[in-house]
C-alpha cells in the first residue's frame, strides 16, 4: 500500500471508529510487534549473542500504556484494572 492510500485508509479508520481506540489499537499493535521482535530474538540470547544495554524510561509512560491497553478488556468482564505504582519512582 501506498503512503497516501495508507494515510487515507487510516483517516477512514479514525472517522469510523473514533480517534481514542485508534489509538489504543496503534498502542496495541506496536505492543504486539515488540513482543513478536522479543521472541524472534531468543535464539539469539540462547546463542549468547545478545548485550544487555542500560537506559533511562518513564516508567509512568509506560504504565498509562499497559492500563490503557488492558483497561478495556477488564471492564468488558466486569472487573477493574488498576495499577498501584505506590513507592515506586516515577
Amino acid at each position: 500500500m501506498n503512503p497516501t492510500a495508507e494515510r487515507l485508509t487510516g483517516w477512514r479508520l479514525a472517522q469510523a471508529l473514533g480517534r481514542p481506540l485508534v489509538s489504543k489499537v496503534e498502542t496495541a499493535s506496536q505492543h504486539l510487534l515488540s513482543t513478536i521482535n522479543s521472541i524472534l530474538g531468543m535464539s539469539n540470547i540462547e546463542a549468547g549473542g545478545v548485550q544487555l544495554e542500560e537506559t533511562d524510561f518513564k516508567l509512568a509512560v509506560v504504565l498509562t500504556r499497559v492500563q490503557s491497553i488492558l483497561s478495556e478488556s477488564a471492564q468488558d468482564k466486569g472487573l477493574a484494572f488498576v495499577i498501584d505504582a505506590g513507592e515506586m519512582p516515577m
